[in-house]
């Protein structure tokens, strides 16, 4: 909080005191003992915030006796009660029985206030000062700063008066016995070490009031207390609850830390390994409100965290995750039964276990098998399987063509299961379809891919319709509705290539579409294209490319090596729309092209005693950089002496008449600022892309025109079309 002294007055009442007779003097040290040594001080209290604060506030007075440092020669703590401003008064001295101790004032010495609110540093010392003749009228009480009775001289012992002469006899005040010290030394608290001695005591004590710290055996206390050495307790040692519990939660008790030190060989530092065990609230607001002993650990500087471990008040312990126990214990198996295709039990304690080969098949052994059989994993074989029902399974996986099933083969997939159908070959094609009246290769997943097929030295997946059905040669459906672990696995139909400058997929047309594609949701793409490679020096990755008929017309989108994706649209033609006019005519439109990266915006305003201003719309101004230089077209809407922009900023600009005129006239302006992220592009050149385009574009014609011979003279293979499922 902080605090602000609106004044510090001092006004010491006193009375006129005359000299005396010194007969008189204990009767005037009872009067000047009875005057109050109070002194009033106002001042106001304010939070971080500035805001006042009001009603009852903790607030520690100290006197110094210098503006900064040293230690307090008194000191106070009132509860002061603020009101809605945050002012406050208090007489100082109100505490103590006796007030201010006079002395502090008799040295002719200036006096500075110290105010601490409560839980807050200290604010800067202010001066305190005097009502005039106030001190002054204080001090008529004293001879020199001493009480007149100092001055009265002890009455000598009468010797030899005859007892019961009626003459009392005067007894001298005991002797005082002054106290000696060799030198204190500061921030000591002091000891007694004789009758008439003080010494320095192992008790140290910096700071004062919230911030005091005492340190035992040690001159740098860390804490409230600091004790260098052993601590014995002969009772119990507390440690109580933090606060007291609410309906909305319990309170945790003061914590007890232990702390070890273990060297980081990495960062080369000692790092801290803190313990800490702590009482916790169970069940609070309910009927059977509990509690548990919690061990903590912290590493380093972090604040210690739970650790799993702790004991309930029934002294039952929850072990932290991962706990496990050395031994046999009650967990000693005592008995072991005979299950399922075993034989040679129950065993008690030894005995030997046997496996029953009627029921169990062996490897490396002929077994015939009879029933439905189930595999859910993959079926592997380097000979020939054969069958006189169907094969039936998640996954079929053939090292060979050696499947001799002649009846029916189905690879029905499960939702969650792998693919329908994997063949895999080294030499041939993986997967052939080929159909004169159906589907030449259909594969179905629920979760999926429905066919894969992979090889290395020809095509993976082939599918030939040798009619005009317009049936697919390939047909993929995939009905997941999450698919996690291969980025865009979710496909029907799914083409990947590891091969320098090969198709993942590839579609080509001699008298029709290479491809098609038809989305029925709003929230896909119906083409989507991304690039994720590396970047090569000199070569811009590209993510789309669309080539014209021409030897280098093409339209591409590339990646930008400054952010990896721009979503620019280069062409060598020109970006046009289609507008629909009369008579059923459609006309190009062109986009207008710049040198720079240009957004614009128009809108209207009016002057006001020749004079407007205008501010960027919030949304069009977070696409610009309005930081640096943009342009301003203004068209008057009726006479004037003519516009001119001044006061540009990053929030508008300002539009007046020229030659101070004061007309109210409409006006339209235009503004052109550039597009935020591309300030200093500028006619990027291009020409190594389109060049890599062009060597790319011939590579892949000739390429084409030899797959289309090789493909016409591939011989075609007939295989009967398995049903639909």
């Amino acid at each position: 909080m902080k605090l602000r002294i609106a004044r510090a007055v001092v006004a010491f009442l006193s009375l006129a005191l005359s000299l005396t007779p010194l007969a008189v003097a204990q009767t005037s040290a009872q009067t000047a003992s009875a005057l109050p040594r109070l002194v009033r001080f106002g001042g106001t209290v304010k939070d971080l915030n500035g805001n006042p604060l009001t009603g009852v506030v903790g607030i520690t007075f100290a006197l110094y006796s210098e503006k900064t440092g040293g230690t307090p020669l008194w000191l106070e703590t009132q509860n002061a009660t603020a009101d809605s401003t945050g002012h406050y008064t208090v007489l100082l001295g109100s505490t103590k029985p006796d007030g201010l101790p006079a002395e502090l004032f008799t040295s002719e010495q200036a006096r500075w206030v110290g105010v601490q609110v409560s839980g807050q540093p200290e604010q800067p010392r202010v001066l305190l000062v005097s009502a005039p003749y106030a001190l002054k009228a204080g001090d008529a009480e004293t001879i020199g700063g001493l009480p007149p009775s100092a001055f009265v001289l002890a009455a000598p012992v009468a010797i030899g008066s005859p007892a019961g002469s009626g003459t009392a006899e005067t007894v001298p005040p005991p002797a005082a016995t002054d106290v000696t010290t060799t030198g204190g030394t500061l921030n000591f608290l002091p000891i007694f070490s004789g009758a008439a001695t003080i010494i320095d005591s192992a008790v140290f004590q910096t700071g004062s009031g919230t911030t005091a710290k005492v340190g035992i055996n040690t001159t740098t206390p860390a804490t409230a207390l600091d004790v260098k050495g052993s601590a014995t307790v002969r009772g119990t040692l507390s440690l109580p609850a933090t606060g007291v519990a609410t309906v909305a939660a319990g309170k945790i008790s003061q914590p007890l830390n232990l702390v070890a030190s273990s060297f980081d060989k990495t960062s080369s530092t000692a790092v801290n390994q803190t313990f800490r065990w702590q009482a916790e609230p169970a069940a609070n607001d309910t009927t059977s409100p509990s509690g548990t002993l919690n061990l903590l650990y912290g590493l380093g500087t972090a604040a210690p965290g739970e650790t799993g471990l702790k004991v309930s008040s029934k002294g039952v312990v929850t072990f932290a995750t991962g706990q496990t126990f050395p031994g046999t214990g009650d967990g000693s198996v005592t008995s072991v039964a005979t299950g399922l295709g075993l034989k040679g039990g129950p065993i008690t304690k030894t005995g030997t276990l046997t496996i029953d080969t009627t029921v169990v098949p062996q490897l490396a052994v002929a077994n015939t098998f009879h029933g439905n059989q189930t595999i859910t994993g993959n079926l592997s074989d380097t000979g020939n399987i054969s069958a006189t029902g169907s094969i039936r399974g998640s996954t079929a996986s053939f090292t060979a063509n050696n499947l001799t099933q002649v009846l029916n083969v189905t690879q029905n997939n499960t939702a969650g299961s792998a693919d329908a159908i994997v063949a895999t070959t080294a030499g041939g094609t993986g997967v052939s379809g080929t159909s004169t009246g159906g589907d030449g290769l259909l594969g179905v997943s629920d979760s999926y891919i429905g066919v894969w097929g992979q090889s290395n030295t020809d095509i993976g997946v082939e599918g030939v319709v040798e009619f005009s059905g317009g049936v697919a040669g390939v047909q993929g459906v995939n009905r997941a509705t999450s698919i996690t672990g291969l980025g865009f696995a979710d496909a029907g139909i799914w083409g990947d290539t590891g091969i320098s400058a090969a198709f993942g997929v590839l579609g080509t047309s001699d008298d029709g579409n290479s491809l098609f594609g038809k989305n029925n949701t709003v929230n896909h793409e119906t083409l989507y294209a991304e690039n994720d490679s590396g970047f090569v020096s000199g070569q811009t990755p590209v993510a789309a490319r669309f080539a014209g008929a021409g030897a280098s017309t093409y339209c591409y989108i590339p990646r930008d090596l400054a952010d990896n994706g721009t979503g620019d649209l280069i062409c060598t033609g020109t970006k046009s729309a289609a507008v629909p006019v009369t008579g059923n005519r459609m006309v190009r439109l062109y986009a207008v092209e710049a040198a720079d990266n240009w957004f614009e915006d128009a809108g209207s305003g009016r002057l006001s005693n020749g004079g407007a201003v205008i501010r960027f719309d919030s949304t069009f101004s977070q696409t610009i950089n309005p930081n640096v230089e943009y342009h301003i077209f203004l068209t008057p809407k009726g006479e004037c002496e003519g516009l001119y922009v001044s006061n540009e900023s990053a929030d508008g600009f300002e539009v007046h008449e020229l030659r101070g005129g004061h007309s109210n006239i409409a006006f339209d302006y235009r503004i052109m600022a550039r597009r935020k992220g591309f300030e200093s592009v500028r006619m990027q050149d291009v020409t190594g892309d389109f060049a890599q385009m062009k060597a790319e574009s011939d590579a892949l014609a000739t390429r084409l025109a030899a797959g289309r011979q090789a493909e016409k003279a591939r011989p075609k293979v007939h295989i009967p079309a398995p049903p639909r499922p």
